[in-house]
């Protein structure tokens, strides 16, 4: 539980009851020892405890302040009057003291900053103990003697001043920290600690001083190292209460007439303790403070360092699938146990609804309990949870403390009340999962241990992580609907294609019929005189047929390129290998092509010298010529082209040269894509080379291109002899 929650079970009125009667005992305790020693105390641990109280308890407890010390003055001094103005003084510097703590030294955490133990030591020690003085100094002594007031006002000050440098302190600290939770090797260190003291004390206290002061024993400094060990190893609250106890041993030491303090003249040597004890309560709180700060720099610098390092690890484990299911999953078993004891992951669906898609859990034997539980308090609209505020705000919610009133207030039924109590949660986060979309989901972490709270800095942590998280989500979310669009646009080509295909192949042999059949006209009309003069126009629409019979081949190419490319893409271009003559296969994707050659008027020469014996996909390799020879024929500007099949070791090589203008070089690394066009040609898709590219990795070969701008293109073809087995599809490029 934390300081303030325990702070808030006490009602104001016990609290300004508590105040009251620690005040009246320890000041009654305090005047009663002055008085049997003729001489004012050093430390006046009412006005340490006042403070404190009102730290801990709140300002609104100073009306315990105002009746103890009231009651006390009544009580040692008898007198009313004086009485009353003592004990204005005293709340007055209380609160004062209180208020200015808490408003600029961080109330409770004042001693862990060297900086705040400061502003304490100016604010509670030096300006509150003023104002009691000036108060009390003037309720007994007046002012009709003033060097009496001024001596008054001083032992006054002072041993107010002790009582916030040395009470105080030890109260607010055990007060924020009451446990004590020490391992083996620090409980050692505390005994061996223990003796030192004691031993020191021994030296400083135990030898009975002279009726005169001697300077030139200052065995009180043997203290210094001392607590500076304490400061060093053991912590501000173990300092402070040996402080606590070094005041009491050396106010006790001194009355008796021993240690280095005694000078003879007990109000004299008392006045020294003061000094003394304000002088070390005041550079061991500083130091303590300091040295706190660096090792919580240090602690900060480790986890920054720590959270660095998780956080790239998060990252990578996010990026390692875009199957969002498996990939939250993973990430949701590496923050446990590292940041959480139990993580659960809810997406918002298509439909408006929420879905848990992740659970991990440290403790495998509660993941089912765990698992009842959420589901037993899943959401609907008339009892909302909060992650569903936090999706619908973008808001996190941070519960450092969970309460019984919260669980309850969580559940429907006594059933699932105990049920949550049962998987004992201390803490938890709810963060939004952010992407620029939107707020695509929420992560819940969840602590269980009694070593683990959640604060700002794990905050910070998990929003970071939500941002991630919610990055790879929207990532996940735009591949599967990038993936549901290219399958719509494949199947869309698919059956485009061939539907295409069975009405242009039928068109495209009823023009080789009609373009046979007017050549039997023409050669009938030649040979006959009466249809002579017929025969020009025969030769016209001939002609005409001619290039529709062109453009139908082209088509059914382009129909066919399409349809290529949509079993390249869903993996279904067979291959069905036989045993083949290369050079035989070569010739024939020549004399597919020897339309479009003697339409272009272009050269060919084709050098295969002996038969070169194999196993490959006969209709695929004539594909593969005839793709790069009508590449060569369209960017070849009617020049020669050379094609040479040959055997080199297990493969063959198959080579186009064309003399053209060579390709330009921003056009070379993507030539081999689907529908990349180079600009100096603008007929077809740009399907033709990535088909080629597929159908020679699926045999297993390679392709090469040999550039040489102004000179013409060289693509070279190579394949294992033997392909013995069908591959099913090509890579996709």
């Amino acid at each position: 539980m934390t300081t303030a929650a325990r702070a808030s079970r006490i009602s104001p009125l016990i609290g300004t009851l508590v105040v009251a009667t620690a005040y009246v005992l320890t000041a009654i305790l305090g005047q009663v020892a002055g008085r049997a020693q003729h001489a004012a105390i050093p430390i006046w641990a009412p006005g340490g405890i006042a403070i404190a109280g009102l730290i801990i308890l709140g300002t609104g407890a100073w009306p315990g302040v105002l009746v103890g010390s009231f009651i006390a003055n009544l009580i040692i001094r008898g007198q009313p009057g004086a009485a009353a103005l003592m004990s204005l003084g005293n709340a007055a510097a209380a609160l004062f003291a209180a208020e200015m703590v808490l408003r600029f030294a961080r109330g409770l955490d004042t001693f862990d900053r060297a900086q705040d133990v400061l502003r304490w030591t100016v604010y509670a020690a030096i300006l509150a103990s003023a104002i009691s003085a000036t108060a009390g100094a003037a309720a007994r002594f007046g002012f009709g003697d003033w060097p009496t007031y001024l001596h008054g006002w001083l032992a006054w000050w002072i041993s107010n001043v002790n009582g916030a440098l040395v009470v105080a302190p030890p109260l607010l600290l055990w007060w924020r920290h009451p446990a004590v939770k020490w391992s083996l090797v620090r409980i050692l260190e505390g005994l061996i600690f223990a003796l030192s003291l004691l031993l020191v004390a021994a030296v400083v206290f135990g030898v009975p001083g002279s009726t005169t002061f001697d300077p030139t024993q200052p065995r009180a400094f043997l203290l210094f190292p001392i607590m500076a060990w304490a400061a060093f190893r053991l912590g501000a609250r173990t300092s402070a209460t040996m402080m606590l106890g070094i005041a009491a041993l050396a106010t006790w030491a001194t009355i008796a007439h021993r240690g280095p303090f005694f000078t003879g003249d007990l109000p004299q040597s008392l006045a020294l303790v003061q000094t003394f004890l304000a002088t070390v309560a005041a550079t061991t709180l500083v130091l303590t403070a300091a040295v706190h700060e660096s090792h919580r720099a240090q602690r900060t610098a480790e986890q920054s360092e720590w959270r660095a390092r998780f956080l790239t690890e998060a990252s990578a484990k996010l990026s390692e699938s875009l199957d969002i299911e498996k990939t939250l999953a993973a990430f949701a078993q590496l923050a446990v146990p590292r940041i959480t004891d139990w993580c659960a992951i809810r997406l918002v669906q298509d439909d408006g609804s929420i879905r848990q898609i992740a659970l991990a859990t440290t403790n495998e034997a509660g993941h089912s309990r765990l698992d009842r539980f959420l589901a037993a308090v899943a959401p609907d609209k008339d009892w909302p949870q909060p992650y569903m505020e936090v999706i619908r705000t973008g808001k996190s919610l941070l519960i450092p403390e969970i309460t019984d009133a919260m669980l309850r207030q969580a559940t429907h039924t006594p059933a699932e009340f105990e049920l949550a109590r049962s998987l004992g949660m201390r803490s938890t986060i709810t963060v939004p999962l952010v992407a620029s979309s939107g707020i695509p989901g929420a992560m819940t972490l969840a602590s269980c241990g009694p070593d683990r709270r959640y604060g700002p800095a794990d905050l910070g942590l998990a929003e970071e992580l939500g941002r991630r998280v919610g990055i790879a989500v929207e990532n996940a979310r735009l591949f599967a609907r990038s993936q549901d669009a290219i399958r719509s646009r494949e199947d869309f080509l698919a059956i485009a294609s061939h539907e295409l295909r069975t009405p242009v192949t039928s068109l495209r042999l009823q023009v080789q019929i009609v373009e046979r059949a007017l050549n039997e006209e023409l050669a009938h009309a030649r040979q006959s005189a009466e249809l002579a003069d017929g025969a020009d126009g025969l030769e016209r629409v001939i002609g005409l047929i001619g290039v529709l019979g062109d453009d139908s081949r082209r088509l059914v190419r382009l129909v066919g390129g399409l349809l290529d490319v949509t079993r390249i893409a869903s993996g279904q271009l067979d291959l069905q290998p036989d045993d083949l003559d290369f050079r035989e296969v070569v010739r024939g994707g020549i004399d597919s092509m020897r339309p479009e050659l003697s339409a272009r008027h272009v050269p060919l020469t084709f050098d295969a010298p002996e038969p070169i014996p194999g196993r490959w996909d006969r209709l695929r390799l004539e594909q593969i010529v005839a793709n790069l020879l009508s590449n060569a024929i369209k960017y070849g500007e009617g020049k020669p082209v050379d094609i040479r099949a040959f055997a080199e070791g297990d493969q063959v090589v198959l080579t186009v040269e064309d003399q053209g203008q060579g390709i330009e070089p921003a056009f070379v690394d993507r030539m081999f894509e689907r529908f990349e066009r180079g600009t100096t040609g603008t007929q077809g898709l740009g399907l033709g080379l990535y088909i080629t590219r597929q159908i020679v990795e699926s045999h297993g070969g390679t392709i090469e291109v040999l550039n040489r701008p102004g000179a013409g293109v060289t693509f070279t073809v190579r394949l294992p002899r033997i392909f013995s087995q069908p591959v099913r599809g090509g890579k996709n490029a």
